[in-house]
């Protein structure tokens, strides 16, 4: 949003990660194995289902995808967040997409809510995580893919442009424009070389910006602003 000026009394922090790469989980050929997917290139869309993040438009490209690129999969992994009103109605939607596709073969869907082991677990098993959203402030899903050093294909909403542009992890693609959604995937997909300079950026980013060490000192910072400016008068 652009408020026409730089308000003085709000500071971003951004969303922290693991330093270490994969944070001790299982090696991505292995768990490749594990899903049925070894010797696949893997696109994942992972994290709580909900409209907003248009999982679909990646559904819907991919036969052209798979046309171009005839051995990479799909994993559409997570579910509709408990209580949520918009995700219990998306899910449906979602899981007949996939089973309308004519490519639903080579799209797994891996249901559940999973703890934050699995869900490394899970994450490390892309070679390419993409976020279709159309609105974002900050996203865990990508935070935690550049802490595995996994490329990332993001729409340009929110946090997750400042974070690819600030990280050089990814590429950015405009708002529901599929056809360089599909490009770039496409791109990525075929060339090890690019994906390897994006997921050597992304792993650099965690270990010297996003750090939990870092953010937390950047908590800590604001916090003893605050105390010493108690007194000034906080709009809020």
């Amino acid at each position: 949003m652009n408020l026409g000026w730089v308000p003085q009394n709000v500071t971003v922090i951004p969303h922290g990660a693991e330093v270490l790469e994969a944070g001790g989980v299982p090696d991505a050929v292995e768990l490749k194995k594990a899903y049925g997917l070894q010797g696949k290139d893997v696109v994942m869309c992972l994290g709580w289902w909900e409209e907003y993040k248009r999982f679909e438009d990646v559904v819907e490209i991919w036969p052209q995808v798979v046309r171009n690129v005839p051995d990479a999969a799909l994993v559409i992994a997570g579910d509709a967040r408990p209580g949520s009103r918009g995700g219990v109605r998306y899910k449906p939607t979602l899981l007949k997409a996939v089973d309308d596709s004519p490519a639903k073969d080579i799209i797994i869907v891996i249901q559940g809510s999973f703890h934050p082991k699995e869900y490394l677990t899970i994450e490390n098993a892309a070679d390419i995580v993409v976020l279709p959203y159309d609105q974002s402030s900050q996203s865990g899903v990508l935070a935690h893919a550049f802490s595995l050093g996994k490329p990332a294909v993001v729409t340009d909403v929110g946090g997750l442009r400042a974070e690819v542009e600030a990280s050089g992890g990814g590429v950015v693609v405009p708002r529901g424009d599929l056809e360089q959604l599909k490009g770039y995937i496409v791109l990525l997909l075929s060339n090890r070389q690019i994906r390897e300079r994006y997921a050597q950026r992304a792993l650099a980013y965690v270990e010297k910006r996003i750090g939990w060490k870092y953010v937390a000192g950047m908590h800590q910072s604001l916090y003893l602003s605050i105390i010493k400016n108690k007194s000034r008068a906080i709009r809020v």
